[in-house]
């Protein structure tokens, strides 16, 4: 079961001069971009795959009183606008609420709504009162789910915060998520600057999991996180790995991703160069965990975690100007529907071929238009449950 966000009217907000701002590396074709998505959701339905759509959970939650005005609230206050709330609550649809979540509100709409002034309210860039989310559709960045508890994330960007805010929304309040216990996320001392996005986080097995220490995550939110782990008991090991703080390698999950029991994709220009790693572990007395130096390579670790013969697949099969290309294109970013199982953008020749080699079955989905926010299939998707294998 997986958690997804169709492309929407928040990327036709999108222009050459605000572009950058929000993250998108250029303006896309929005009906190709919904078609390609489409067709991401249709590979995974034809798997088995459940496939709950984020705005129809903010829907439901925005039908409810107390779901509608948080909401708002929160999007209202995170633009510096709490003004705005309460004519927005009196004078707008659940529906147009719902839209307002995603593709943000201009003073035009605002005004047109209400029939209020908007005279002494605060304007943001391209007058926007509420801004867009044209990052909502990389749906992992927000919360990510952990056995059966859930790290509700801090987003390093202002122009991705209310995406975290409106997943906790829907974790929270939504009926068929109700009771959902947070791992991280729910406390003020865990909230910004403490940030950390879901892309940095990989599940090894049940007793470790790996954090980037990245342009988006900051070590002392590891820290914080793994500590939590290990008063519930949910993990053993906390790995940090330092990756390069540029936006092409904004993720953990865009330089390696576990395909298989025994197989990873690694983006070896990054993993084989020895990034730093440390350890967490917890401490006997139960005190705060440190980190420690870890002597063990990247690799190394993976291979005690998952399997000593660990089967290695280089993005572009190690080939230094396609692997740079398709790493770039998410070549390192594939979805994992089963073991040895993945969805990946067709562009990704080279490490498509590469997965075939070493048994991996591969789907391919077109992303001329999905790639233009520099993230994957594995980006687009939040998993809430997996069924076990054997």
């Amino acid at each position: 079961m997986v958690i997804v966000h169709r492309p929407g009217d928040e990327l036709d907000r999108l222009t050459p001069g605000n572009v950058q701002g929000f993250l998108i590396e250029d303006i896309p074709y929005l009906r190709r971009m919904q078609e390609e998505h489409d067709s991401f959701c249709e590979i995974m339905a034809k798997s088995g795959v459940k496939v709950l759509i984020l705005a129809d959970l903010v829907a439901d939650v925005v039908a409810t009183p107390e779901g509608r005005e948080r909401v708002v609230r929160e999007a209202c206050e995170l633009n510096h606008n709490p003004a705005l709330a309460q004519p927005i609550l009196d004078h707008f649809s659940n529906d147009e609420i719902t839209r307002v979540v995603f593709q943000g509100l201009t003073e035009q709409e605002f005004a047109a709504t209400t029939h209020r002034s908007t005279d002494g309210l605060h304007l943001h860039h391209d007058r926007f009162l509420i801004d867009p989310s044209p990052n909502s559709y990389f749906t992992r960045d927000p919360a990510m789910v952990f056995g059966d508890e859930v790290i509700s994330c801090n987003a390093h960007y202002n122009a991705r915060i209310r995406e975290t805010w409106v997943t906790h929304a829907v974790i929270d309040l939504h009926p068929s998520l109700a009771g959902t216990k947070f791992i991280f996320g729910e406390s003020e001392l865990e909230s910004r600057p403490y940030t950390i996005e879901g892309g940095d986080i990989i599940v090894l097995n049940q007793d470790a999991i790996a954090v980037g220490r990245s342009e988006r995550t900051r070590s002392e939110t590891i820290g914080v996180l793994a500590a939590n782990l290990f008063r519930t008991r949910k993990a053993k090991r906390v790995y940090e790995v330092e990756i390069p703080p540029e936006r092409v390698f904004m993720h953990l999950d865009t330089v390696f991703t576990i395909v298989g029991p025994q197989s990873v994709v690694v983006f070896p220009q990054v993993v084989e160069r020895g990034p730093t790693v440390s350890v967490y572990e917890p401490t006997t007395d139960g005190s705060k965990p440190w980190p420690k130096r870890e002597r063990r390579s990247v690799l190394d670790i993976l291979r005690d975690e998952l399997n000593r013969d660990l089967n290695i697949i280089r993005t572009a099969r190690g080939d230094l100007r396609y692997a740079a290309r398709e790493q770039r294109s998410a070549g390192s970013n594939m979805l994992a529907l089963a073991p040895n199982r993945v969805v990946s953008y067709e562009r990704n020749i080279h490490t498509n071929l590469a997965l075939r080699d070493a048994g991996v079955e591969v789907l391919e989905i077109p992303s001329s238009e999905l790639v233009r926010g520099l993230g994957g299939p594995r980006c687009m998707s939040m998993p809430l449950r997996r069924r076990r294998s054997g």
